[in-house]
């Protein structure tokens, strides 16, 4: 069942359930020289706001905003629909009219937004979902072989001072031991040098 439109009386816009899913993006209005702001909903190709960008829609659509400040993709991290290699383009080209861009906004069309965009549909929304769960699955796979990596790293870490500690405190006890040792039998003195003494020859005095 779609999420009811809701219009905001602060803001002059409609939003479908929540903002979460919304298609925004901001651009630079070459003509009019100032930030400008278009709004669509995936599986809705008939509403579409496009207006200059005001203070409330920087705080509204904060990420996007970042996002557009720094000149990198309004869609952040999220997997586009032509990463899907069983989408045709001719699909994709489709999707794309109905502002359906990324993989998740795909997976989460309602059977009225699916009915809006034509037939097919509810089959490859199915493998979009299937698609995000595996992606979700082998994420989780590949950050518990991460942790499992860094606790090898530790116990590697801890054994390798572990066998240091061990060395260090063997030879600590074989000089404790040899000091034992010398202790009981005595440590053998060295014999004192003899002084040299430089002969001198007597000296014959002629009167």
């Amino acid at each position: 069942m779609e999420a009811a439109a809701t219009v905001h009386d602060d803001l002059r816009t409609v939003s479908h359930g929540d903002d979460s899913n919304a298609v925004v993006r901001f651009y630079w209005h070459k003509v009019e020289e100032k930030h400008y702001m278009r709004l669509n909903f995936p599986g809705d190709n008939k509403s579409e706001w496009d207006q200059p960008v005001r203070p409330q829609d920087k705080i509204r659509f904060a990420k996007q905003w970042d996002l557009y400040e720094k000149q990198m993709s309004q869609f952040g991290d999220e997997s586009l629909i032509e990463e899907l290699e069983f989408l045709t383009p001719p699909q994709i080209e489709q999707l794309k009219m109905a502002n359906v861009h990324t993989i998740k906004h795909l997976a989460g069309l309602t059977d009225t937004q699916m009915n809006n965009i034509g037939m097919g549909m509810r089959e490859i929304v199915k493998k979009a979902q299937n698609w995000l769960y595996d992606e979700h699955h082998n994420m989780e796979i590949k950050r518990l072989e991460k942790m499992l990596g860094q606790k090898d790293d530790e116990i590697s870490s801890l054994q390798a001072k572990l066998v240091e500690n061990q060395e260090t405190t063997q030879s600590l006890i074989a000089r404790v031991e040899a000091m034992e040792a010398d202790a009981r039998t005595g440590s053998p003195q060295k014999a004192p040098k003899k002084k040299s003494v430089k002969k001198t020859k007597p000296t014959i005095g002629l009167d």
